[in-house]
């Protein structure tokens, strides 16, 4: 599913992330620069998904250096994030996990502006992946 988002979405990053109190985890990473991909987590003090968690509503960010909440945020100097679009994890139960994003490491300015389109076509990504996990917890239990 993250290949295709980055595929769909043009975007050279696709992750899935699972967000606690203190970091999120990459539970899915493609495209994620070292040492980020091997070590498998960032602190929240690199994430841009808690705050799609917080909000439990998609987060769309063009340019997070212009951006109020996110422009201090280290993911932008250490692994060049730079646009963002991100939905959170909602399981079946009203739970957000985390979330189910795509970055870009140059600003969205129209033309290339993040779309309704591409928000939908990642929230149903994102959707079918809970489906999964929710489907795989279900069959171990």
């Amino acid at each position: 599913m993250a290949a295709a988002a980055r595929r769909g979405l043009r975007a050279p990053v696709a992750l899935v992330s699972l967000v606690d109190h203190e970091r999120q985890v990459f539970a899915c990473a493609l495209g994620l620069p070292e040492p980020s991909a091997s070590r498998g987590e960032t602190p929240l003090s690199h994430s841009f998904c808690r705050h799609a968690v917080v909000r439990r509503a998609p987060l769309v960010v063009e340019d997070a250096g212009r951006h109020p909440d996110l422009r201090h945020n280290l993911a932008i100097r250490d692994l060049g994030v730079i646009a963002y679009l991100g939905v959170p994890l909602t399981t079946s139960g009203g739970m957000v996990l985390g979330s189910f994003y795509v970055i870009d490491h140059v600003p969205r300015a129209v033309p290339r502006a993040w779309s309704r389109d591409q928000v939908d076509v990642l929230s149903d990504l994102a959707a079918a992946a809970v489906a999964h996990l929710e489907y795989r917890m279900l069959a171990a239990a």
